[in-house]
């Protein structure tokens, strides 16, 4: 191969490597009218149950808006170490992608915009649905489940998942979990965060976003949803912008087959 013909191969693959290799752009409107059609469901869904069976709704349904127990920079500061988990674990895991080579899906400043876009949609519809919306459905829906099991329901809450989410929170929540409102209200809870985790592909970013959607249920009872949103968007933020800054050291994709290798694991490495 003659040096020029390197030379126009090695400008070629810069030039397409400044195009996208995988065009998100028809995802700009798509996320948030997914987001909206999943919120009108689970919204309607949640006045259904209300209409259903009132008296197990043991908190209004505006409650989520009406929580006044500080700023929300006071809300940010106390859980802080969620900031610092999603930095450290998106690091980590940047790094073993620019170790091993793993191209980058596409340019650091697009993936940043992107996830951004995405974060902000996630944080904000995400929040209102499994914090708000779903919780309130599951206050009436294990009440049903436990009648038509003759009780079975109480007793897995009562001896297995219940005294699990308390340990796993460290106790955090043990008076949402165990207090005057019964044990529904903490079952309610831990349906709401295993909803949320099944909405997040493979196993260790279920894990976390079981444990994740607590910490926002903490936030949520003690400064109100709108500081839970924040949190949530910030968080999501956190792994995107540490994301942007791995991509920099990653390489460039080959071709389409490596950038959609790139974004699929790229997908499955976020926290």
């Amino acid at each position: 191969m003659s040096a020029s013909t390197a030379r126009r191969r090695r400008q070629r693959r810069r030039q397409q490597s400044r195009r996208p290799t995988i065009s998100l752009s028809w995802s700009y409107p798509i996320v948030p009218a997914v987001y909206i059609a999943s919120a009108l469901l689970s919204g309607g869904y949640m006045l259904l149950m209300h209409w259903a069976d009132p008296g197990r709704m043991v908190l209004p349904l505006t409650y989520p808006w009406h929580v006044h127990g500080g700023s929300v920079l006071q809300a940010l500061g106390h859980v802080w170490f969620i900031f610092a988990w999603a930095v450290a674990v998106t690091a980590l895991f940047g790094f073993i992608a620019i170790r091993t080579g793993v191209p980058r899906a596409d340019t650091p400043g697009r993936l940043f915009s992107k996830g951004v876009w995405v974060s902000v949609n996630a944080g904000f519809f995400e929040e209102i649905i499994y914090r708000w919306f779903i919780f309130f459905s599951a206050l009436v829906m294990v009440a049903f489940f436990n009648t038509i099991t003759f009780h079975l329901v109480h007793i897995i809450n009562e001896y297995l998942l219940l005294p699990v989410a308390n340990f796993a929170t460290f106790g955090a929540l043990h008076a949402q979990l165990y207090g005057s409102y019964g044990w529904m209200f903490g079952a309610a809870m831990v349906v709401a965060s295993i909803s949320f985790r099944d909405a997040h592909e493979g196993v260790l970013r279920a894990i976390n976003a079981w444990f994740m959607g607590m910490v926002f249920f903490w936030v949520l009872f003690h400064y109100g949803i709108v500081a839970a949103i924040v949190a949530h968007i910030l968080y999501d933020v956190c792994t995107d912008l540490v994301a942007a800054i791995c991509a920099h050291f990653q390489p460039e994709p080959a071709g389409l087959f490596d950038g959609l290798a790139a974004a699929l694991l790229g997908g499955m490495l976020r926290p």
